[in-house]
């Protein structure tokens, strides 16, 4: 009887199919989660520099870009042309009420709340669209749960760091397997 058991192959590749099958989905499923995670890191990341970079350049716009004597006369003619536009476009330039304000030009007072503003900008055009897609791409409580609190001013330089949790596919609740804790930093010198 023995023999006979050993013998019978019966629905030994059905049992194989199931656990490779299975286990074929699993590395898949991580695959992808890692994907994504490099993604939304790369993401961040090229949003981060953008924001650097504009932020680097705001004292050169609001400083070294005014027009003086001789070169008003082309402008103004260029005015009367597109009916004043081309010189209103600087002036609205990155503002949104159409002329430079306190809130606009980075100062170590107010750099938090500035980087924050175009790091949305850049991502997503505005807040509602960037934490769907941070939530998308797996950052835990989206555009809120992104630290920007260690963003400073120091000398010539803006540096950048926030911090983030970030949640895999495969996260599993009570072991808090698939979350992982990221810091980026970007630093840029101001343009003096």
């Amino acid at each position: 009887m023995r023999k006979n058991l050993f013998k019978n192959d019966e629905g030994v590749m059905a049992l194989e199919a199931c656990i490779s099958l299975t286990l074929f989905l699993i590395v898949m499923l991580a695959l992808y989660s890692m994907i994504n995670m490099f993604t939304a890191q790369s993401m961040i990341s090229h949003s981060l520099q953008q924001t650097g970079q504009s932020i680097a350049l705001e004292n050169y716009k609001n400083t070294k870009m005014e027009v003086k004597t001789l070169q008003k006369i082309p402008l103004k003619l260029l005015g009367k042309i597109t009916g004043g536009w081309s010189t209103k476009s600087n002036d609205t330039l990155d503002t949104a009420g159409g002329s430079f304000s306190d809130e606009t030009k980075v100062s170590k007072k107010n750099v938090k709340g500035v980087v924050e503003k175009r790091f949305g900008s850049y991502l997503g055009g505005n807040s509602q669209n960037t934490d769907n897609i941070l939530r998308s791409m797996g950052v835990v409580d989206g555009l809120k749960g992104i630290n920007f609190d260690k963003t400073t001013i120091s000398g010539d330089d803006v540096v950048i760091e926030i911090s983030y949790k970030i949640r895999l596919l495969f996260y599993i609740e009570v072991f808090h397997f698939g979350e992982f804790e990221s810091t980026q930093k970007v630093c840029c010198r101001l343009w003096k």
